[in-house]
């Protein structure tokens, strides 16, 4: 059984709480952690493994269990950075609703295994001066970088919180609907201001998040497991889920996603087209390669020398998101193109764009042909 499968064996094992039956080999572990770490998956893995007595006592075991229980600290700091912050804003009468992790946690065997890079809370956009103003001056927080759709914050513990104003769509469609988010909520039984999605609609913003990374080139497995216990675990109309994603134009890659997810966690048969969608996730990765995020870009763009000049030079609406001021003072717009090309080449980031340039010259007209196929099914 190669690595992949070994790893998606032993998740769902670890989900479902039944017995690995069919590892008739050796396990390569150094390769299954790589594999796992990469994928932010190793918790869950390392329960799998450990349930079914298969964690060995050895250099690499024990990198698992390190990266677990570290896992289980993270998620104790976090939730109390959680707990604060929902008090905060509960007290201040402001609105709010926990996104991705924080509300699928209690579906997964024990909330930690279930990791989380930051904190996700959407607020009305009218509140988000004053909710930015109380993270700052009532939590100490460390204000970040502001988006088209949020702003990130880190919390004095070195929690990183990602607060949305508006949710983010692939398209002007997609944004329409979810700007209807607060129609599609219900309070908590003991807190008016806590609201959470109903289900279709968390299906859905969880759907559309999917397609935005696979715009960007790539998805991680874990994507596919919550999108399995998602439909496992909460209770939907696929009437109101099949309108929904009708209406987005989403439907055909809800299907190809749903499908995949559940050859892997259900153990439905492939599918051709299954069978491609799983070799382009289990290459591509949680960030998509550089030559699958050129060859998209590459599609979209009409061509190399046009990739390239995207590349170089960012549209003002990109510019204004990396450098707030060149929206106050648009003459200033050239400095920071300049700037910005500084702070590519004399940092980290050269080896990536020197990558890039590379890739562009390389990439075939075959590869990118297959690339472009895929996604004209998915139909995103």
């Amino acid at each position: 059984m190669e690595i992949p499968n070994i790893l998606i064996t032993t998740i769902k094992s670890a989900i479902t709480k039944t017995p690995v039956t069919n590892f008739d080999e050796q396990i390569d572990y150094d390769a299954l952690f790589k594999l796992s770490l990469s994928h932010d998956l190793i918790p869950l893995v390392s329960e799998g493994l450990f349930k079914n007595g298969l964690l060995l006592q050895n250099e690499t075991g024990n990198n698992f269990k390190i990266v677990q229980k570290l896992a289980l600290v993270q998620f104790a700091k976090m939730e109390i950075e959680r707990n604060k912050i929902i008090q905060l804003f509960s007290n201040n009468k402001i609105p709010f609703i926990l996104l991705k992790g924080s509300v699928l946690n209690k579906y997964y065997p024990e909330k930690y295994l279930r990791t989380q890079g930051d904190i996700d809370i959407l607020i009305p956009t009218d509140r988000y001066d004053e909710a930015s103003c109380l993270l700052t001056d009532t939590l100490n927080c460390e204000k970040g970088l502001k988006g088209t759709h949020d702003i990130t914050f880190k919390t004095p513990q070195g929690i990183h919180i990602e607060l949305h104003f508006s949710l983010d769509g692939t398209n002007e469609n997609i944004e329409h609907i979810l700007n209807t988010v607060w129609e599609n909520t219900t309070p908590a039984d003991d807190n008016p201001y806590q609201l959470s999605m109903n289900h279709e609609f968390f299906l859905f913003y969880h759907i559309v998040h999917m397609a935005k990374h696979f715009k960007a080139g790539g998805i991680g497995i874990k994507a596919f497991l919550d999108l399995w216990i998602i439909k496992e675990k909460m209770d939907l109309s696929e009437e109101k889920v099949y309108a929904l994603f009708e209406k987005a134009g989403l439907l055909d890659f809800y299907k190809a996603v749903l499908k995949l997810a559940t050859v892997w966690f259900s153990d439905e048969e492939h599918t051709d087209f299954s069978k491609q969608l799983e070799d382009f996730v289990l290459n591509a990765g949680v960030f998509g390669t550089i030559e699958t995020n050129v060859a998209l870009s590459q599609i979209e763009k009409g061509g190399k020398l046009k990739h390239l000049t995207s590349r170089v030079f960012l549209t003002r609406k990109q510019m204004e998101t990396y450098y707030p001021m060149s929206k106050k003072l648009p003459y200033l717009l050239p400095y920071y193109q300049i700037k910005r090309w500084f702070r590519i080449f004399f940092s980290s980031g050269r080896d990536h764009a020197l990558s890039e340039i590379k890739e562009t010259g390389f990439m075939t007209a075959k590869k990118q042909t297959e690339i472009e196929n895929l996604y004209n099914k998915l139909n995103i």
